[in-house]
């Protein structure tokens, strides 16, 4: 059986695509393209971001992620007894949440595994005068030149890109995957730290952020009936963050 390096290498030849071009598509790192081409799993972070670079991968090169992902579970997980083995990856997985907040606010969630069309993040952050999308990176703001249609963000991110980014936005990039995201965020967390200052995201997030996921799963064997998301913070969310 070939290796998951080796077919990923095969694909992406086919194609006559470079790893730059995938990883200015997906914002996987290039250090990390190059190790899943090489079998060098010791320079990769945990399954799941692997799973997601394989995904990602496949999917600007127009490639079902399914067979790259068997590879992967049979060069990393040996023991046909381990519960990894009885996962199924199945193209085309879909789901979406509507999640209401107590404020009123409405969040979609949807997952997407592999449908056909265009990588996309599928990110959207929309309010009553304007809307953001990425990816590709666009926005829209009422009564802009041009009329109702998206615009480019070069002229907004001049003008409102946050002082974090604008410091160590670069050195992000050089170093951090993601396009520099990770290396910002895990930079920022070490500097609450030092810094004894309040981190932006806390363990009562941690929990939030990953509660949609068994709330989905219950909601869907309930034929898509309404859950209740619990309130980490027993009502602290309301108070300012020191």
């Amino acid at each position: 059986m070939s290796s998951l390096g080796i077919r990923l290498r095969e694909l992406r030849l086919a194609k006559g695509v470079s790893l730059d071009d995938i990883a200015r598509s997906t914002r996987v790192g290039r250090r990390h393209l190059e190790a899943l081409e090489t079998d060098s799993w010791g320079e990769l972070p945990a399954p799941v971001f692997v799973k997601g670079f394989i995904r990602a991968y496949c999917e600007f090169l127009d490639a079902s992620p399914d067979e790259a992902l068997e590879l992967y579970r049979e060069a990393t997980v040996p023991d046909r007894a381990n519960p990894k083995w009885r996962e199924q990856y199945v193209t085309g997985d879909h789901n979406t949440s509507i999640i209401r907040t107590v404020k009123g606010r409405t969040v979609m969630l949807q997952h997407d595994v592999s449908n056909p069309r265009p990588y996309t993040r599928h990110n959207r952050v929309q309010g009553t005068k304007g809307a953001f999308e990425d990816y590709p990176p666009r926005v829209y703001v009422e009564g802009q030149a041009g009329g109702e249609r998206w615009a480019p963000i070069d002229s907004w991110k001049a003008q409102y890109t946050h002082p974090l980014w604008a410091n160590i936005g670069e050195l992000a990039r050089r170093k951090g995957g993601h396009g520099g995201m990770d290396f910002v965020m895990a930079y920022r967390l070490v500097q609450c730290l030092r810094e004894g200052l309040a981190p932006d995201s806390d363990v009562y997030d941690a929990a939030a952020w990953s509660a949609p996921f068994p709330l989905s799963e219950m909601s869907v064997a309930r034929g898509s009936a309404p859950m209740k998301f619990p309130d980490f913070t027993r009502g602290e969310w309301q108070k300012v963050r020191a």
